[in-house]
This record gives C-alpha cells, sequence and structure tokens, in this order.
C-alpha cells in the first residue's frame, strides 16, 4: 500500500530526530497508523531523541504499518520543498521504498529496528501536574522551530509572529505542550519534554 504524507508533518518532527547517537534508530521518523481518543483511525509522525519528542496526528492519512525512515531520507524530503511526499513500494521485501518529492524521486530503505513507545511517553490527562518545572532552553528552542513550520504551513494560527504554544505541565517525568488556534481540522500536534532534575523556584523582578 503506497500513502501520501503532507510535508509540512516531516518538517514540524525533524528538530527532534537524534544525530550521531548509538540508538541508530532515533535517528529517525517514524510513521505509524493510529486510533486517537475519538476513535478515528489516521496515523502518527513522530521522533524523538530520547529527551524531547514531537509527534504530528494525521486523522486523514492512512498508512500501511509502521514505517521508520532514515534520517537523511527525512532530510531530503525536507529541501525538496514539495506540498507532499509520496511513498510507494519498491521491490519484494516491502521495507523499500521510493520516496517523490518536490518532483525529484530516491529509494529509501526502512530502518529495521524497533522504534520506542512513544505513546507510554505522552503524560495521560489529570496526571499530577508539576509546580515548577526547568527546561532545556535548546529544547526549547526545538518546539519554536516545529511550530514555525507549523504556522508557516497554515496549520496552526496565532499572531502575525508565529503559532501559540501552550505549556501544559502534568506529568513527572515530562511534560506536554500543545498549540493553540488550530486552522486545519484533523491534525493534531504535540511536544513532550524532559524536564531538567533540578529544584527550581521562580525568579522575577519584584515590583
Amino acid at each position: 500500500m503506497n500513502f501520501t504524507l503532507p510535508a509540512w508533518a516531516l518538517a514540524a518532527v525533524a528538530p527532534f530526530m537524534a544525530k550521531n547517537d548509538v540508538r541508530f534508530y532515533l535517528q529517525s521518523v517514524y510513521v505509524a497508523p493510529v486510533t486517537g481518543p475519538d476513535g478515528l483511525k489516521g496515523c502518527a509522525v513522530v521522533a524523538t531523541d530520547g529527551h524531547a519528542l514531537a509527534v504530528v496526528r494525521l486523522r486523514e492519512v492512512n498508512v500501511p504499518g509502521p514505517v521508520l525512515l532514515p534520517r537523511e531520507a527525512v532530510e531530503w524530503a525536507v529541501k525538496a520543498k514539495g506540498d507532499d511526499v509520496a511513498f510507494a513500494l519498491a521491490g519484494e521485501s516491502g521495507k523499500d521504498w521510493t520516496m517523490t518529492a518536490g518532483g525529484a524521486s530516491r529509494r529509501v530503505a526502512e530502518i529495521d529496528a524497533q522504534f520506542p513507545d512513544w505513546q507510554a511517553v505522552v503524560p495521560a490527562e489529570g496526571a499530577q501536574r508539576l509546580e515548577y518545572v526547568a527546561f532545556d532552553a535548546a529544547l526549547i528552542e526545538r518546539v519554536v522551530k516545529s511550530a514555525k513550520v507549523l504556522h508557516k504551513a497554515g496549520i496552526v494560527g496565532g499572531c502575525r509572529t508565529g503559532a501559540g504554544v501552550v505549556p501544559d505541565m502534568r506529568g513527572q517525568r515530562s511534560a506536554c505542550w500543545t498549540c493553540s488556534g488550530y486552522e486545519v481540522e484533523g491534525v493534531e500536534v504535540a511536544w513532550v519534554l524532559m524536564p531538567l532534575r533540578v529544584d527550581v523556584k521562580p525568579c522575577g523582578v519584584k515590583s
């Protein structure tokens, strides 16, 4: 079964792929079928380096099964600057694909490995909320970069300068961030960041 992904979905999660990590399976984007809390089927596009995770859920896109795309193939598709990235099975292994984007094509082999259970990382609704929390600024920078992709693609609204980002401090080991002002139905985006392991108290300018 062939399928097509919007190029912005890959671009939005690409900053969260691992680099030069011995866990080679994290140097990738994971695409898999998923059923949401509303019972509607679609797919999830996910990337993580073990410290931060990004997931884009597309209700209108069906994929044949889990596909683990290597980093270089994702970067190629993003740089192609097409609206969509098409995937067609190539060969008989079921693990090789021809990717087409921006009028160009290339062949890519899936990574043969097990991607982590990303759904277990996302804090559940109603989980105990973190009162004070600190994040590595570099991880927040990835959220900003991802949000800019979504805003430019017209997926989420916000102000003239960018998308609205909503921190949701639920969970003890990670915190979930989302976008505000979705303008395209059937799309959901979330980022999950691991807090710094330090005792943090808010500081600011006293009046």
